[in-house]
């Protein structure tokens, strides 16, 4: 993501998950629940994999600009 769209600030924060619950994988743009896994592949010990939809997350980063900074514009934006 941070490849991607260099302005965009990425925080992470690890949650425990509550007793008997599969461990869930979220990322929210502007407080917004873009992806949410609950279900990933075990690839190591303790390690999980979990595949992500691109697009949707680029999606909703282009929304969050827009609602942010309606003027602005980014990337591919101006070429057109």
């Amino acid at each position: 993501i941070k490849r991607s769209h260099p302005d965009v600030l990425i925080e992470k924060s690890v949650i425990p998950p509550a007793e008997n619950a599969d461990p869930t994988f979220e990322i929210l743009v502007d407080q917004k629940l873009v992806v949410s896994k609950s279900r990933s592949r075990e690839v190591g010990p303790g390690v999980m994999s979990v595949y992500l939809n691109m697009e949707d997350i680029e999606v909703a980063l282009v929304k969050a600009r827009r609602k942010r900074r309606p003027k602005t514009q980014y990337g591919s934006q101006q070429a057109g």
